[in-house]
């Protein structure tokens, strides 16, 4: 299932602002000890794995007694970072909202991350996907179903097989640049912002390293652009 924060539902002043992040699929090894986290992963797993164990049981960076986050989670910081104004870095207090109207929570409360795929194929204990047509086709409608109950008004799609099925749901209007989108779902408006996956190799990777070229000159000033058309 996805991870959806407590406070996906946010508003900058009178601008709805519902982000999720779209990756292809949750591809956790089915290893001896991890199976709460394989087969029939619900709701309640996933918000535990990705705001409590990843957003406060690690850093950005190993830190002291943290170890530190993956490239995926670490690029999602950083694009969460920036959407919400808090700048690129690397300090955790740097990770929270304070709303003008509740107590303060953690970006990865503030979001939703949603796979394109509800199921995942690879080499046995291993992460790394290789999934099918016939994957990509059966789990649309459940995607759309996703998307439908969400209602998101910012979109970031994470790596060009992803980008690629989901046009069919996110029907573009209008192009600002290469990576921003104007969409239409549902007879609703929505962003798309299309990246490479921050575990990508090479030039394209932006997981790493907070000086990442790819972070800097496509991802900040595209999601920056994106805030300012909401």
């Amino acid at each position: 299932m996805s991870h959806v924060g407590r406070h996906f539902d946010l508003r900058v002043g009178d601008r709805p602002l519902r982000i999720v992040v779209v990756g292809q699929e949750s591809g956790w090894p089915k290893a001896r000890g991890t199976a709460k986290f394989g087969r029939k992963v619900s709701l309640e797993t996933r918000y535990h794995a990705v705001h409590d164990r990843s957003g406060h049981e690690r850093r950005y960076y190993a830190q002291g007694d943290y170890p530190g986050r993956n490239p995926h989670m670490r690029g999602t910081t950083s694009a969460l970072r920036v959407i919400f104004g808090k700048g690129l870095g690397s300090d955790h207090g740097g990770e929270f909202i304070r709303p003008t109207n509740g107590r303060a929570f953690h970006i990865f409360d503030g979001f939703a991350l949603v796979n394109r795929l509800l199921c995942s194929a690879g080499p046995k204990g291993s992460s790394e996907g290789h999934p099918t047509k016939t994957m990509f086709r059966n789990c649309e409608e459940h995607f759309r179903a996703t998307m439908s109950i969400l209602q998101p008004t910012l979109v970031i799609v994470q790596g060009g097989r992803v980008d690629r099925q989901t046009r069919g749901v996110f029907e573009r209007t209008r192009s600002y640049t290469e990576n921003l989108h104007v969409a239409r779902f549902e007879e609703q408006r929505v962003l798309v912002c299309t990246f490479s996956h921050p575990s990508a190799r090479g030039s394209l990777r932006w997981g790493d390293s907070l000086a990442s070229p790819y972070l800097n000159e496509v991802v900040v000033p595209t999601l920056k652009k994106a805030v300012r058309r909401l």
